[in-house]
């Protein structure tokens, strides 16, 4: 939890002593972001993860609304109804990019339906281990708020 008046590594998210340039836990180099201060980059992790669903909510959407069977069997209120549902996650995908801790959740929650559906349990235990990491919580709990 990023609390206000300390520093954090800009690489890793730990904390740092203030005035301290070289982070104690992975040896980077940086200038430590204030909590009130400049933002931290977005990690690749997230923009990946982000980014695959993106990609899977589009294809997923082009792919229901391509066939002329969601049209003609469902009429136009159910096809609006299916719409702002598919649309969904295309939206928390941009959120979580942003860095909106929400979507964060989300895919917490996400992770841990795929570890109890043992289908996706090495998926979920993966997702689960990198959104925990100190650099990604510290990303997201940088205070975006709406």
């Amino acid at each position: 939890m990023v609390e206000q008046g300390k520093t954090y590594c800009t690489k890793c998210g730990n904390p740092m002593e203030t005035g301290q340039v070289t982070c104690p836990t992975c040896g980077e180099v940086n200038s430590p972001v204030a909590a009130t201060g400049a933002k931290m980059e977005t990690p690749l992790g997230v923009l990946i993860l982000g980014g695959l669903q993106i990609l899977f909510s589009l294809v997923v959407i082009i792919t229901v609304f391509s066939s002329a069977a969601v049209s003609t069997a469902f009429g136009a209120d159910v096809g609006i109804f299916i719409g702002a549902v598919l649309i969904l996650p295309l939206i928390f995908g941009i959120f979580f990019i942003m860095g909106y801790n929400f979507a964060r959740i989300l895919m917490i929650i996400g992770a841990i339906l795929d570890i109890i559906s043992i289908v996706g349990i090495i998926w979920g235990i993966i997702l689960l281990w990198y959104l925990t990491r100190p650099n990604v919580v510290a990303f997201f709990h940088q205070g975006r708020t709406f």
